[in-house]
């Protein structure tokens, strides 16, 4: 009994620990329930703005991308904060409202189609009026914007083309305005620093700093971004971040599980199998040990010895 009990603790462990090996060699330590929250400041057509921005890995599903079925990561980006400045020769104030998300790509977390919708509430000569602009980018081939999957040393240097097809739209006090556009982009990272010690709200990191140029139709961009292994994604961006339009981010939160914990296993079909059949097997195991146990005959106790004659 004691031997069978151990083989089935040793079986549960083997299998626990093959269980938790990630999914393919190839997919990134990011999963279902991973976020990061920025803390923002920048300026957006003679506005200043300063809030908090967060992306968070809200499902795993399969869509198709450029042609091809692809399992993808679905962000979700939610934000808010405040904003004052000069609107169309008014002085302003008021509040800011961020929704969308991302499709980016369960292999590589790179970016294939991305959501932004912004909402400004703003008061100004004694009256309120909302002010939305939105705008839905698709990439192909897909934009491989984050660095988190690459091997990653001073000097080194990636780069990444696309063509990214727009749809933008823009309503205040009912007027209404859209435009489509298409726009060849290029993104060029470079490691520029490695080991760079940066303090942010979210606490003090190791990070690889790395210089990005993106370029796109005739505008072009310069920022520095600084990666941490430890985060799975970027501590801070100094300059503007092409994807959500901000500007100076620095994290002030975040939860990564480096492959998303036991929430990961159910993401797969052969996971979902694998579980599946080791639950039989221990059921199996358990049963049989119930009924051998029932099986089994009574021992039978000898009575005490008769006491010695007087």
């Amino acid at each position: 009994m004691k031997a069978l009990l151990l083989s089935l603790c040793v079986l549960i462990a083997l299998s626990m620990t093959f269980c938790a090996v990630p999914v393919s060699a190839e997919d990134v330590d990011i999963g279902v329930g991973d976020y990061w929250e920025y803390e923002f400041g920048g300026d957006f057509e003679g506005l200043s703005l300063e809030g908090t921005y967060k992306l968070k890995v809200d499902d795993s599903t399969e869509k198709t991308i450029n042609g091809t079925s692809t399992e993808v990561f679905l962000v979700d980006v939610t934000g808010s904060g405040d904003l004052s400045g000069s609107f169309e020769s008014t002085v302003v104030t008021g509040q800011l409202t961020i929704s969308g998300t991302m499709v980016r790509l369960r292999s590589n977390f790179s970016l294939a189609s991305n959501l932004l919708m912004m909402n400004m509430e703003m008061t100004g000569i004694g009256m309120t009026f909302d002010m939305d602009v939105g705008m839905e980018d698709t990439f192909t081939p897909v934009m491989d914007d984050y660095l988190g999957d690459e091997q990653l040393e001073n000097g080194a240097v990636f780069e990444s083309e696309s063509t990214v097809s727009s749809e933008t739209w823009f309503n205040i006090l009912g007027f209404n305005e859209s435009e489509s556009s298409t726009t060849d982009a290029q993104v060029r990272s470079e490691v520029v620093g490695i080991d760079v010690p940066v303090s942010v709200t979210a606490g003090d990191f190791t990070c690889y700093k790395i210089e990005v140029s993106a370029e796109g139709g005739n505008e072009s961009l310069a920022s520095y971004y600084y990666y941490s292994d430890e985060v799975g994604n970027y501590v801070k961006i100094e300059g503007g971040d092409p994807v959500s339009g901000l500007a100076d981010l620095e994290l002030k939160s975040y939860s990564y599980s480096e492959g998303g914990g036991l929430l990961a296993l159910f993401e797969d079909p052969m996971m979902i199998i694998l579980i599946a059949v080791l639950v039989a097997v221990i059921i199996i195991v358990v049963l049989a040990l119930v009924l051998r146990k029932r099986g089994r005959a009574p021992v039978q106790m000898m009575p005490p010895p008769p006491p010695p004659p007087a």
